[in-house]
């Protein structure tokens, strides 16, 4: 099982792209996969990094003019991120999507439905908050 985490941006992703943030990152492993394009781990902590083709397809009227108002434009990619359970793998998984809206502006969608900001996944990566954290919940994410 594993926590999903979604990286929704206005910006056209291509795989390679994607691929591309993390080629250089000694944690991280280029897959060659159907669904995933990257892992990223540190010890037992894993997040597996995809390209969802679906997921746009997939949200409903209101979804899709919630994602419109936060970013300020269209959604035309997800970043899919599935973040293992083991102890402060979510640490990782704010790191990873940190980088990822380095690249990309956009927001992120937790497995909860909690939207998060740049600048609120920012915060929680300075402070070395997790998505599973009392605060990041309580402050972090939007309902």
């Amino acid at each position: 099982m594993t926590f999903p985490v979604s990286v929704v941006t206005s910006q056209v992703i291509t795989p390679e792209e994607v691929r591309a943030v993390f080629r250089d990152d000694a944690n991280a492993t280029l897959l060659d996969e159907p669904v995933y394009l990257v892992r990223v781990s540190r010890d037992s902590q894993h997040v597996w990094i995809g390209l969802s083709t679906t997921e746009l397809d997939d949200m409903d009227n209101a979804q899709r003019e919630k994602m419109r108002h936060v970013l300020g434009a269209e959604p035309r990619s997800v970043i899919g991120c599935d973040i293992s359970w083991e102890n402060d793998a979510d640490r990782l998984g704010v790191q990873v999507v940190s980088r990822l809206l380095a690249r990309w502006p956009g927001v992120v969608i937790d497995g909860d439905n909690r939207i998060y900001t740049a600048e609120q996944i920012e915060a929680m990566r300075a402070a070395n908050q997790g998505f599973w954290d009392t605060p990041s919940r309580s402050t972090g994410g939007e309902e």
